[in-house]
């Protein structure tokens, strides 16, 4: 980034560099990894007898919910990772 800022790069195209690297490292793995994690119990549930009970429905409403909380704790990493690394190279 200093290579950049010698350059004449303004503080806007750093940042905006600096968010799509951290957008891939974090917004890619959690996607992926909720969505395959989801999907197989899904699959796994539904192997059982073909079909979803009342009790596998609140089982896949408890692993949507615990996505979602796994998705927040990734977004909050990430904005704190954001500020950390702004602080750093700028």
């Amino acid at each position: 980034f200093d290579d950049l800022r010698k350059l004449g790069a303004d503080h806007g195209y750093i940042r905006k560099l600096v968010v799509s690297q951290l957008k891939k490292l974090f917004v890619l793995p959690t996607i992926v990894g909720s969505g395959l994690m989801f999907g197989y119990y899904v699959l796994l549930l539904w192997q059982n007898d073909s079909r979803f009970l009342p009790d596998e429905w609140a089982a896949l409403g408890v692993d949507l919910v615990t996505c979602g909380v796994m998705g927040l704790y990734q977004f909050i990493m990430y904005r704190f990772s954001l500020k950390r690394v702004m602080k750093i190279i700028l």
